[in-house]
């Protein structure tokens, strides 16, 4: 047997090695996303839900400050009435207005708030079976 010869056959019995070496983690791979897709309908929602609640928060956010400037031109109006004179109606107009506002902006950051995600459920004992 030639040199050549002995090469070839180890080359061939490399490459036999390598491509079952392949096949067994591809196999094991195939089993190990068996094993998670179960998972993912849950995983997703989960994610869907903080996804929105993400959004919430945000647009809530953008919410505050026209409700904190309500605020601040309700109180300075108030602070502005003489409490020795009746309210005249066009102050009076004003303050309904202001509180009005900030109704609607209460109602907007409760309108955009999702229910709160609960935490995720963890069975200890399946978890350190799978471990």
């Amino acid at each position: 047997m030639s040199w050549t010869d002995i090469i070839t056959q180890a080359l061939v019995a490399h490459a036999q090695q390598e491509d079952d070496r392949h096949k067994a983690v591809m196999d094991e791979l195939a089993n190990i996303k068996d094993m998670l897709m179960p998972l993912t309908p849950e995983v997703q929602a989960l994610h869907d839900a903080v996804v929105a609640q993400c959004a919430a928060i945000t647009e809530a956010t953008t919410e505050i400050p026209v409700l904190e400037q309500s605020i601040e031109a309700l109180k300075a109006q108030l602070a502005a009435v003489n409490t020795s004179a009746p309210i005249n109606s066009a102050d009076l107009a004003a303050i309904v207005e202001a509180t009005n506002t900030i109704s609607a902006s209460v109602a907007t950051i409760k309108n955009v708030m999702p229910t709160p995600i609960p935490a995720p459920v963890v069975d200890a004992a399946a978890a350190a079976s799978s471990a």
